[in-house]
Parts: C-alpha cells; structure tokens; sequence
C-alpha cells in the first residue's frame, strides 16, 4: 500500500492532501504542518468507489468557498470526487503568538452522484 499525493501546499509540507486505494474506494487524507515541520491537525475520510474510477487529472484540485470573516482565519474549499464532493475548512484563532490559539481541520462528503451542486449555487 502506498499513499499518492494530490496536492502539496508550498512543497515539503505545510499542507498534504493524498489518497490511499482501499476495498470501499479510497481513503482522503489531509495533513497540516507548521512551519518546522510538525503535524498540527489531521482529517481523513472514506471515498466510496468499489470500482475505483477516481482518476486524477492535472486540473483536480481544491477550490475556494468565498469567505467574508475578517475577524477570524477560515478556508473552505471543495473537491469533486466519485459520487459527489468533499469539502474542507481549516480554522485557525492563532493570535500575534504563534503559540496562541487553536487550529481545526475539517473533511466532510457531500452526496451528488450528479455533481450539480456547485452548478446550481453559482
């Protein structure tokens, strides 16, 4: 078994999104690091594909949910995937400290066989 990436934030890591072949289709992974390297959140969620159809093409990837809270640090984004999509959202109430706060990561699947929602919310 080995994971494959699909997406490498700022190379060698501060965000690391992978896939890992299973029965039921494939485990979704998600790390974030900080900036020596240390894991500070992880999410991970199961991508029903018995069939394993999920092929990756070079224009997969995440993409932006507009935000409008200035008053704290959220990103959502969204990913099409077999059967539907997965969202994400990585909250942070970091202060001037680094050390301040709490980060949170987030994976959630959202059934559309048809994948018309991001067609109908635009």
């Amino acid at each position: 078994m080995k994971w494959e990436l699909i997406e490498d934030v700022l190379d060698g890591g501060l965000t690391i999104t992978d896939r890992l072949r299973v029965p039921q289709g494939w485990l979704l992974r998600m790390v974030m690091r900080g900036d020596l390297g240390q894991q500070f959140c992880c999410s991970q969620i199961l991508i029903e594909d018995k069939n394993h159809t999920w092929a990756l093409e070079a224009e997969d990837n995440w993409k932006k949910i507009d935000e409008s809270r200035p008053d704290d640090f959220i990103i959502t984004e969204y990913l099409l995937v077999p059967g539907g999509w997965v969202v994400r959202t990585f909250t942070s109430s970091n202060g001037d400290d680094e050390k301040d706060g709490q980060d949170a990561l987030c994976l959630t699947f959202i059934s559309d066989p048809e994948h018309t929602w991001i067609k109908q919310n635009s």
